[in-house]
């Protein structure tokens, strides 16, 4: 339900932007975080208050905004089909960019 929510909540501001964007925005760029020794305890709250983890991996992947779909619809499926993939690629841990090691 959560992810359902956050789907729908990124569909309808991907959508406004799309509507609204005169040119000045050129991609969107998906931030996946990994944490292949400790999980935080408290969601991204540990992060912002600087309990970190031991090692955090991070993979960015760009897309150029003129390749996302207009209608809502389409943009809910491409989204659907990222995610999909994210999670397949979030397996293996050795694809993702070591970003901090304490």
């Amino acid at each position: 339900k959560q992810w359902y929510q956050r789907r729908v909540a990124i569909t309808a501001g991907i959508h406004c932007v799309k509507e609204t964007n005169k040119g000045d925005i050129h991609a969107v760029y998906d931030i996946t975080l990994g944490y292949p020794i400790t999980l935080p305890q408290r969601g991204e709250l540990d992060l912002v208050t600087g309990a970190f983890p031991e090692e955090i991996h991070m993979k960015i992947k760009r897309y150029d905004f003129k390749d996302i779909p207009l209608e809502k619809d389409d943009i809910d499926a491409w989204l659907r089909n990222v995610w999909y993939k994210k999670e397949k690629s979030t397996d293996c841990d050795s694809a993702l960019i070591p970003l901090l090691r304490s």
